[in-house]
């Protein structure tokens, strides 16, 4: 593999890397928090009086 493809692969590989997070999906709760776990996790209690 010559040294200008190995740049080429190189770049458009962390060019993928930069966008993977972009792709993430964020989710959207609204409600009362009733109870924390630890420094990041939370139990809510939504309209229905479900637990999320």
């Amino acid at each position: 593999m010559s040294l200008i493809n190995f740049k080429r692969i190189s770049f458009l590989l962390l060019l993928c890397i930069a966008f993977l997070p972009l792709f993430a999906v964020a989710q959207e709760h609204i409600g009362r928090v009733v109870g924390v776990l630890d420094g990041d996790t939370i139990t809510i209690l939504d309209d229905r009086k479900q637990q999320i």
